[in-house]
């Protein structure tokens, strides 16, 4: 009973704090008189009918972004790359962007990153581009990749290896 109850509940819209931005939007969604709740120091809980496009910079600020997709950040730190040096960037392929709310979250957490990102679909590119244009993320390869089939493998230089692949 309780789980068919459940397809009746609007779920959370939850926001991810960019660096920086955490004070700065927690005080617009104060101003707008937003309830929301904090899950944890980059993570809000709010209704979902918030219109947060009127209230905020949406991918400048924060993204939309499910908080479980958002707990990717608990695994990458810097700490999980022993071979990382400030000089040398790591090199991230997103290999099923869509829109690339992980790669972002990476940009955010590891700061220096060589990203690659590749979805099947050109159009989620072209719309990918433009997020990630708000999120002042410009230097980026963009693949159209189909990934699928047995054997495919990655438009890549020959020797290019990935320090972190993000693939679901």
């Amino acid at each position: 009973m309780e789980f068919s109850r459940s397809f009746l509940i609007q779920p959370n819209l939850y926001l991810r704090l960019r660096p920086g931005m955490e004070q700065k939007v927690k005080e617009k969604l104060h101003k707008a008189d937003i309830p929301h709740n904090l899950i944890n120091h980059s993570c809000l809980a709010l209704e979902n009918s918030v219109h947060i496009d009127k209230i905020i910079e949406l991918d400048k600020e924060a993204l939309v972004q499910d908080y479980s997709s958002q707990r990717v950040g608990e695994f990458l730190s810097l700490s999980t790359f022993p071979n990382y040096s400030v000089d040398t960037p790591l090199r991230v392929y997103d290999c099923c962007a869509a829109s690339g709310g992980k790669s972002i979250l990476a940009y955010d957490l590891l700061k220096n990153i060589d990203l690659t990102i590749s979805d099947i679909r050109e159009s989620i590119l072209v719309n990918l581009k433009n997020r990630f244009e708000r999120a002042g993320i410009r230097n980026y390869k963009a693949l159209v990749q189909d990934l699928t089939s047995p054997g495919k493998k990655l438009s890549a230089k020959k020797g290019d290896a990935f320090d972190l692949i993000i693939a679901d």
